[in-house]
């Protein structure tokens, strides 16, 4: 909570130094919001700070359609955890056992086998579009869009809060479109790429330029600016 300077403008201090305390007022704010971004930074993937980005661009577009999509692919997946017999989609019932590699564990070892298994259950061949994850699924390949729609809904699923997971676009060299999955576990943010199986903290995580991340509140763009993602394939 920041205390808030206020003047009584009939006052004799107030028209005397006017001039000054204005200035005292305009440094304070850039301070007090110099010091909001540092935290917002903090908590973030990647510790950079993020801006809602336009709502007309074209990835809140490709959000908004992907987020519904993740959204009921969610809905039938628990309609097959609570009715198993009569479950009707192969695909759910594949996540599901995507999920439950990571169901014994906790933390950052749920995130790691699950992570693993996502990654070893798809064919790598390139897409031209994004894909809900249990049309990926039912399809039996992908890129990294598809792997990133899979863990994005798995991490979900695997009882991680949505402020605590993030698909992430960015490039990679030579300037490829990419992306993939951060979660944070224990305050620590970790990054999920189809390209490895291990997880990595995002600080440590080399050779990545994060453009948007996709979450709970919308499409979120990473500061300061960077270059624009150049189209929607991926390096694989």
């Amino acid at each position: 909570a920041y205390e808030i300077l206020t003047c009584d403008w009939s006052s004799d201090v107030c028209s005397s130094d006017l001039h000054r305390i204005g200035w005292l007022c305009r440094i304070g704010a850039i301070l007090i919001l110099l010091g909001l971004c540092a935290q917002t930074a903090l908590n973030e993937p990647f510790g950079l700070a993020t801006v809602a980005a336009a709502p007309h661009d074209r990835w809140s577009a490709i959000w908004m359609r992907l987020g519904y999509d993740i959204a009921a692919d969610l809905a039938a997946v628990a309609r097959c955890r609570t009715e198993s017999v009569s479950c009707g989609s192969p695909a759910a019932q594949r996540f599901i056992g995507l999920v439950d590699h990571g169901a014994p564990y906790q933390g950052f070892d749920r995130i790691r086998h699950i992570n693993r298994a996502v990654n070893l259950t798809l064919r790598i061949r390139e897409q031209p579009a994004w894909t809900s994850p249990l049309a990926a699924l039912a399809a039996g390949e992908g890129d990294c869009k598809q792997y990133a729609a899979i863990k994005y809904a798995a991490m979900l699923d695997g009882g991680f809060a949505p402020d605590d997971v993030r698909l992430i676009v960015g490039s990679i060299p030579p300037g490829t479109g990419h992306a993939v999955v951060a979660v944070r576990s224990a305050g620590i943010w970790f990054i999920l790429d189809n390209r490895s199986l291990d997880v990595v903290r995002s600080e440590a995580f080399a050779a990545f330029t994060p453009l948007y991340a996709f979450d709970s509140r919308g499409v979120r763009r990473f500061a300061p600016p960077v270059a624009e993602l150049p189209g929607q394939p991926c390096a694989g």
